[in-house]
């Protein structure tokens, strides 16, 4: 039954198209998953390594093309709220977070955001410089914080997809390496 089952993933994987950027896709998940599972104990003599936790999450809908030069598409749409939700919470209880995000959807730290903050939020004073509008400045604050900590720690990587075939290659990927 497992050699069926990999025969069929390796057939679905040669007859799907390449992930974009998937060089950049491999090294960014290898470092960051290297950064956490091999980080020396502080004050540990006997050289132990600590490992954060590493989550994996997958966030926004998928399209999947009808035909292979894709003009149709099955579209299941999704928010990401969900998704960007988790992922806050599971960094704030010390996990390290594979965001695997519908490109559009929700993030993490945007959530009490409007849905086009870069025009909703900000204004042109009359210095002609651009700044936070006043009812927008404790949420935009605390958005910038919340984000700007995990990103300094290196405890996000973000990595965007869109097709059902960029989400399956980067989701196995992700997995199968951070169980090795």
């Amino acid at each position: 039954m497992e050699d069926k089952l990999e025969v069929s993933a390796e057939e679905f994987f040669q007859s799907s198209p390449p992930l974009r950027n998937e060089q950049a896709v491999r090294e960014a998940l290898d470092a960051f998953i290297a950064r956490h599972v091999s980080r020396q104990r502080q004050g540990d003599n006997n050289g132990a390594c600590a490992t954060r936790p590493i989550v994996c999450i997958t966030s926004g809908g998928t399209t999947v093309p009808l035909e292979k030069r894709c003009v149709r598409f099955i579209d299941n749409f999704s928010s990401g709220s969900r998704g960007a939700t988790s992922a806050e919470q599971f960094l704030a209880n010390g996990y390290a977070v594979i965001f695997l995000n519908r490109r559009g959807s929700l993030q993490p730290f945007s959530q009490t955001l409007p849905e086009d903050p870069v025009v909703q939020c900000f204004e042109i004073n009359k210095n002609g410089d651009l700044q936070p509008q006043m009812q927008f400045r404790n949420v935009l604050q605390q958005a910038v914080k919340g984000y700007s900590e995990v990103m300094k720690d290196g405890l996000l990587l973000r990595l965007p997809f869109e097709t059902i075939f960029e989400y399956m290659q980067m989701v196995l990927y992700s997995l199968y390496n951070i169980r090795t």
